[in-house]
């Protein structure tokens, strides 16, 4: 073992990640997130009504990404414009829990706040499974 910690390997591959630095599985998973998020929106800015032609659509998370048990949990992300996203919602924590409050409701809230404190690691591949088949589904309803 290092000093920091990390297991010696080949040079250039070190075993433990540091923060900024995201695996393939969660780079493909949070890309499936966030298109379903904006995809079951229609493109529209769930804050203000805005379409993606107008300004650029993001996909906010309730619970932040540092929470895993709760990162790709559908519930957890709203499609927000630019502007709502990081000038209001990221700025203003009433303003966020009283949004989502409104979206999925005080009790949805409590559970997937219960749920990221949790901090348990879900089962990559079968998160990935489930945002595939929910991509899918929403896919063949807009077609």
């Amino acid at each position: 073992m290092t000093k920091l910690g990390m297991k010696r390997t080949e040079p250039g591959k070190n075993i433990k990640r540091t923060g900024g630095v995201k695996s393939p599985k969660i780079k493909q998973l949070d890309a499936l997130w966030a298109r379903i998020i904006k995809l079951r929106a229609g493109n529209i800015c769930e804050m203000c009504g805005q379409t993606s032609k107008s300004r650029g659509m993001q996909a906010a998370h309730y619970m932040g990404r540092v929470f895993h048990s709760t990162r790709w949990e559908l519930d957890n992300g709203a499609c927000l414009c630019t502007s709502c996203h990081i000038v209001d919602i990221d700025n203003d924590s009433k303003l966020k829990e009283d949004f989502f409050r409104k979206r999925i409701g005080s009790d949805r809230q409590d559970e997937l706040r219960t749920i990221a404190y949790k901090r348990f690691k879900p089962d990559k591949e079968k998160v990935l499974v489930q945002l595939k088949e929910k991509l899918r589904g929403l896919e063949n309803a807009t077609n």
